[in-house]
């Protein structure tokens, strides 16, 4: 979900754990203030919309009296190894670069945790106003005065260097590009120091949306471009354990894979953060991030065991998020092995998963059976039919594409992405398929890291993983999971012709009745052809000091720290 409304085992050694964190995060916050020396006539869209004061999820003000100069303490399942935003990392990357980011727009609260904004439901961030032309080219008017902590001015030479940078080294951001029609030949038009334009080859609905991503963040591109050198032009070096931009925050120090200490940029103008500091630790065992929060050693941590999470049901210490996500859990199956080309096979393993025992025996109430091929919370026309469990059609269909005895298969899984919990869900399918047949073992791959970059090389035979979309849209969504030309996520190699044609009428087509009627077609293509298992639709399973209010996260669970203010 974009924005979530929040409500209100134990050894000797897990204690000296928490104990040993909550010293390291004392520490780290002592090193927190560390020295850081032509015009277009049809408009059909305009904002000026600015940050004078915080949204929140229910209420147009931030709360009065909230305090100032605190230190916000996270404990999270992992951290990326390099800092750079043009390098991604799953999970690891996507849950906190955006705290210490600044992109140019964010995607507006919402009063129902149930509601995704739409595509174009943004504000600025970074920005002061935009306008949107009939073509959908976007002008947008920087702010003045806001500076980096460097000291330098932000100004359109900025955002012509970053996007410079992330045509050069993002391939996130480029999909993205991809999926908002930019000009990549020629992305953005300087008009003055403080204005510009993004160009567009087409007018889609997602631009507006891809400007909210965090790898979008701008860049001080003065203090960038002073660390690069004649092997390193874009300063890859520099920027993987430092950060130099507009935000409300920038990185004080950063330890690869295990800490980052953020402190306030004195050069933000916009609004006066309740946090000075955040200290942020990776933490990869759910019982003692668990036990942290309980103990008062940490004021946040997501991704907690479900079990775990049902325990301190109650605890007047914490809150616990419950939103459903728009990320969903699935069963990614390799279609460079025959076995998982054929279709029939693909489908048998799908009737032969229970997902409705999954979810009641692993998420309980913090999660919900996945039986289409879209996630629930993403605005669409009704789905044209459902996935329930088949064992003796499962087993039909084995035979009939010659496995009638079933066969051999590893499913590999980490930890972090999708969950602690990832496990649990592996070995509930592994008894399930075993009922059809299917011998399937579980390996356990313990690097978050290099468990995404293993997917991406094509390591594996058959994975748990799961779909992060950063726009709430079936076509998004779609695309980024199983365009063979156009997607990023589509390791497992996906690729049907039917698909395609229709995916890229989608693209441009208005929204109205011919775009849901186009919407149906391609997901009753996806249903029949199970590109992959989806299993379970999660909630965020996470957890805040009770005493904290104006929870926002972005799509990908990055807490909006300048937001949160306590209530004392």
């Amino acid at each position: 979900k974009y924005i979530y409304l929040v409500r209100g085992r134990d050894t000797v050694k897990k204690t000296s754990i928490i104990l040993l964190i909550l010293a390291m995060m004392l520490t780290a916050c002592g090193g927190g203030d560390a020295d850081t020396s032509s015009t277009e006539e049809a408009v059909t869209e305009e904002s000026s919309e600015s940050l004078d004061a915080p949204a929140t999820t229910v209420a147009t003000e931030s709360p009065t009296g909230q305090k100032t100069g605190e230190t916000f303490r996270m404990l999270m399942p992992a951290l990326p190894s390099n800092a750079d935003f043009a390098v991604y990392q799953g999970t690891a990357s996507t849950a906190v670069a955006a705290i210490w980011g600044g992109a140019l727009f964010e995607f507006k609260a919402q009063d129902d945790p149930s509601i995704q904004p739409a595509i174009n439901d943004v504000q600025c961030f970074i920005c002061e106003s935009y306008t949107v032309d009939a073509d959908g080219n976007i002008t947008v008017t920087l702010p003045d005065g806001l500076k980096s902590p460097y000291g330098n001015e932000i100004s359109s030479d900025d955002v012509v260097y970053t996007f410079e940078r992330v045509l050069a080294n993002d391939f996130v951001f480029r999909f993205l590009m991809g999926v908002g029609s930019w000009n990549t030949e020629s992305p953005i038009t300087k008009i003055d120091d403080k204005t510009f334009t993004i160009n567009v080859v087409a007018n889609v609905p997602f631009t507006l949306g891809t400007l909210t991503w965090y790898s979008g963040t701008i860049l001080d591109a003065t203090e960038v471009k002073s660390h690069a050198t004649d092997d390193d032009p874009w300063a890859k070096e520099w920027l993987s354990s430092n950060s130099a931009n507009y935000g409300p925050y920038n990185l004080a120090s950063f330890s690869a894979g295990e800490s980052a200490v953020l402190a306030f940029n004195p050069g933000w103008n916009k609004f006066t953060p309740t946090y000075s500091d955040v200290v942020i630790s990776a933490v990869p065992d759910s019982a003692t991030r668990l036990q942290a929060m309980l103990s008062g050693a940490a004021d946040y941590t997501f991704k907690v065991d479900y079990d775990q999470l049902a325990s301190a049901e109650g605890n007047s210490k914490v809150l616990i998020t419950e939103a459903l996500e728009s990320r969903s859990v699935e069963l990614h199956l390799n279609f460079a092995d025959e076995k998982f080309a054929d279709k029939r096979v693909r489908q048998a393993i799908n009737l032969a998963v229970d997902r409705d025992a999954i979810v009641a025996g692993v998420m309980g109430k913090y999660g919900a059976p996945a039986s289409t091929q879209l996630p629930e919370v993403i605005k669409a026309p009704n789905a044209p039919g459902s996935y329930s469990r088949d064992v003796n059609k499962a087993k039909e269909l084995l035979a009939d594409a010659g496995y009638a005895d079933g066969f051999d298969m590893v499913i590999t899984v980490n930890a972090v992405r999708p969950g602690s919990y990832a496990s649990n869900v592996a070995l509930l399918i592994a008894n399930q398929l075993a009922e059809v047949g299917i011998n399937a073992t579980i390996s356990v791959y313990p690097s978050a890291t290099d468990f995404e970059a293993s997917i991406r090389n094509d390591s594996f035979e058959a994975w748990l993983w799961d779909s992060t979309p950063a726009l709430s849209d079936p076509y998004y969504y779609w695309r980024l999971n199983h365009h063979p030309q156009l997607a990023f996520q589509n390791y497992k190699g996906y690729d049907n012709a039917e698909f395609v044609e229709k995916m890229d009428t989608l693209f441009t087509t208005a929204a109205g009745p011919e775009r849901d009627a186009l919407i149906t077609e391609i997901h009753t293509i996806l249903l029949d052809d199970v590109p992959m298992v989806r299993i379970a639709q999660p909630a965020n399973a996470g957890m805040l000091r009770s005493d904290i209010e104006n929870f926002r996260t972005t799509t990908l669970n990055a807490v909006l720290v300048h937001y949160l203010v306590e209530n004392y």
